[in-house]
């Protein structure tokens, strides 16, 4: 639930400057953070309301979950055209459509799976 303190600012700024600058591709990392931050909430929410700490979401659904959205969000972000992949020192590497969405549907499960084991909010 300590999540919510960053994520209602920090998507509202997103929002408004994505909004007002009309640059629609923002809306969808956007998306993928309210879709995450939801299912960190219905999960701590099960943890509260159930009689044991282990009353939570289990963690093959939330990977499933967060591979579905994240697969999703690399499908709309490939046909945005803004599907590229760039390599600090090389530029940018190309990778067939199916390569881009295995390699940003890891970036964001393996990101999120990461901050979520190190934050300490929960």
């Amino acid at each position: 639930m300590g999540g919510i303190v960053f994520l209602v600012p920090g998507l509202t700024v997103i929002s408004v400057y994505g909004l007002i600058a009309r640059h629609w591709d923002v809306l969808i990392p956007v998306a993928v953070a309210l879709a995450f931050g939801a299912l960190g909430v219905v999960d701590d929410l099960r943890t509260l309301v159930g009689k044991t700490r282990s009353a939570g979401l289990s963690p093959a659904f939330k990977w499933v979950v967060q591979i579905a959205v994240s697969l999703l969000a690399a499908y709309a972000i490939q046909l945005s055209g803004r599907g590229l992949v760039r390599v600090p020192f090389l530029g940018d590497v190309p990778l067939p459509w199916w390569g881009y969405l295995v390699f940003a549907a890891f970036v964001m499960v393996a990101t999120t799976s990461s901050v979520a084991i190190t934050d300490g909010l929960d």
